[in-house]
């Protein structure tokens, strides 16, 4: 019973396992009270309308008119702002937000993480020559200073970066979307500096239907935050309405990583709940509707965010065709609009939004207050995930080293579950130690099991021995075990951090293959020192399970490889230590 429900638990591992490998997609939500496609329809965000409306600027006569005109004549630019912690391009079409670069983060190596590839093996060949190269040529590799950059790094004339669209439902034919705005400063470089902590970017633009709009930034020298209000002002002689909306996308520039890693792409915050959604092929659209604290698109360790403060407003999730890109998260559109406004002649309005475009650090996020820390995917035991990557953050204030980090970590959690895994391994070796009486009894009474189960709880109760003993223990351990697993997964703290020797980053493979091929073995060695017991067919599967685990760790994270491999030789001296107490008694 012992070795089934071992097996068991072994086989619930590599489901796990496997599942975070293959990215099993979730049931769609249901829809929103409006079919998707009517919410598109009603919204300036993606819209295809080519309504056609008489604005002032088809009367020539119209002052306004020569207004229009007159802003036809300016000149596209770039405007930098540099701050302690990114550096942003603003272009003057469309106001749009165009880079983004991290400058605490730079690109990791894109290795091929799938074994079953020949490019895999490639790069681990690659590996071993750079590795030994630097180590007995003393040639040090080039360093890749290309830093993270959400915004520029998709090459397309479609690459919006951060937008506000106007009046696109209304009006296709008019300039509203490729209009070039006034900025409000002769310079195009600012930098911001502990004197200079904070900085307001002013960009204004006439519609054609005399709708004023400015578009504001305020900036902040030590924050990934920064603030940005609309104002619309109808300066026309009659009514007007103000329909707008914001594009974030697509894609999140260069942030997307290859291999292991949680959910990637679009989530919001919309009614106390999170949605995490990914267009498809035959759903191109999605559509949310009601209170939405926020709206992001997500890599495995940054985001962009928009986070509007009006209580109602809807979301439209689209991935468009742009110039042939297929990959559903590099196409992806996230756009929020406003239901739309009625202004009288000279009546303005005003709407606010925060933005968080940078990591996917939980401290930064949580301090926001709107729930944006749950943006990061810490999986179904994220109660106990979270209290983990904590407890990782204060062993790395006491060493600044993550990979010890990891391994403090892993021991104190294999000291806390010390006695749950001695009584589990002494209730295994109690139960092996009465498998011949046991295979005796099934012989003796295989056409009674009635009286079989009676004469063997009989004899469990003599020997003081509990048949669940051995499960138990590793049941209650398991939860543990995945939270931990799914946290090292997403902790954008062992992004880039550097080990020992080879492993210079805890968050990609090991690319060497050393501490995957190394778990294998303890795997093994572990397996063999209780020895199996059971019908051919399982003890095949038994065998077989360290060779599974191996090939599936070899693309893992060398941070993930590192807690399993440490976990698995202080269970292998734990069992070592228990074999020899055993031996003595007997």
């Amino acid at each position: 019973m012992e070795k089934r429900a071992l097996l068991a638990v072994i086989l619930s591992i590599l489901v796990i396992i496997i599942y975070q490998y293959l990215f099993v997609p979730k049931k769609p939500p249901l829809p929103p009270e409006k079919t998707v496609k009517e919410k598109i329809e009603e919204s300036p965000l993606f819209s295809e309308e080519n309504e056609i409306i008489e604005t002032f600027s088809t009367r020539e006569d119209s002052e306004l008119h020569a207004l229009f005109q007159e802003q036809k004549k300016r000149k596209e630019k770039n405007i930098t702002l540099e701050t302690r912690r990114f550096k942003a391009v603003i272009n003057t079409k469309n106001a749009r937000i165009i880079s983004w670069k991290l400058k605490k983060y730079h690109l990791s190596k894109n290795y091929e993480t799938a074994p079953w590839k020949k490019d895999f093996w490639l790069d681990v060949a690659s590996s071993y020559r750079s590795y030994f190269n630097e180590l007995f040529n003393k040639t040090q590799p080039i360093a890749n200073n290309d830093h993270i950059d959400l915004f520029n790094s998709l090459k397309t004339e479609n690459s919006f970066g951060l937008s506000l669209v106007v009046e696109i439902g209304q009006n296709k034919n008019s300039d509203s979307f490729t209009g070039l705005y006034e900025f409000s400063e002769k310079e195009d470089y600012f930098s911001l500096n502990s004197e200079n902590s904070e900085k307001v970017l002013k960009f204004t633009y006439l519609t054609s239907r005399g709708i004023q709009v400015e578009k504001i930034f305020t900036f902040y020298n030590d924050s990934y935050q920064f603030d940005v209000q609309i104002i619309g002002k109808n300066i026309a002689p009659e009514k007007n309405i103000f329909d707008y909306g914001i594009t974030l996308g697509p894609g999140l520039g260069n942030s997307f990583q290859s291999g292991t890693h949680r959910f990637e792409g679009p989530v919001t915050w919309v009614n106390g709940k999170r949605k995490k959604n990914k267009p498809k092929k035959k759903t191109p659209a999605i559509a949310h509707s009601g209170n939405i604290l926020w709206s992001a698109m997500t890599s495995n360790y940054f985001l962009t965010s928009i986070m509007p403060k009006r209580d109602t407003s809807e979301v439209i999730i689209q991935r468009p065709k742009l110039n042939n890109l297929t990959d559903i998260n590099k196409a992806t559109i996230i756009g929020i609009h406003y239901p739309k406004r009625t202004l009288n002649p000279g009546e303005s309005i005003t709407d606010d939004y925060r933005c968080y475009f940078g990591p996917k650090i939980y401290q930064e996020l949580k301090a926001i207050g709107l729930h944006l820390e749950n943006a990061i995917d810490y999986g179904f035991f994220s109660f106990l995930a979270k209290p983990l990557i904590w407890l990782l953050n204060k062993f790395y204030t006491l060493i600044p080293n993550y990979g010890i980090a990891i391994i403090l970590l892993t021991i104190i959690i294999k000291i806390i579950f010390w006695p749950l895994t001695d009584k589990s391994f002494r209730s295994m070796k109690n139960m092996q130690d009465l498998q011949p009486k046991m295979s005796a009894l099934r012989e003796k009474y295989k056409s009674d099991p009635k009286k079989l189960n009676e004469e063997m709880l009989k004899m469990y109760k003599q020997r003081g021995v509990n048949p669940m003993g051995g499960c138990l223990p590793l049941l209650l351990q398991i939860p543990v075990f995945f939270a931990l697993y799914e946290g090292l997964m997403v902790a954008i703290e062992i992004r880039g951090a550097h080990f020992m020797f080879w492993i210079k980053d805890l968050s990609v493979m090991d690319p060497l293959l050393i501490t995957p091929l190394l778990m294998g073995v303890t795997m093994y060695y572990q397996q063999k020192m209780t020895p199996m017991t059971g019908d051919a067919a399982q003890v095949k599967m038994m065998t077989m399970l360290p060779v599974i685990f191996t090939v599936f760790f070899l693309g893992f994270p060398s941070g993930l490889v590192i807690y399993w491999l440490l976990n698995n030789v202080l269970t292998i001296g734990q069992h070592y230590g228990i074999l020899k107490k055993h031996k003595a008694v007997t």
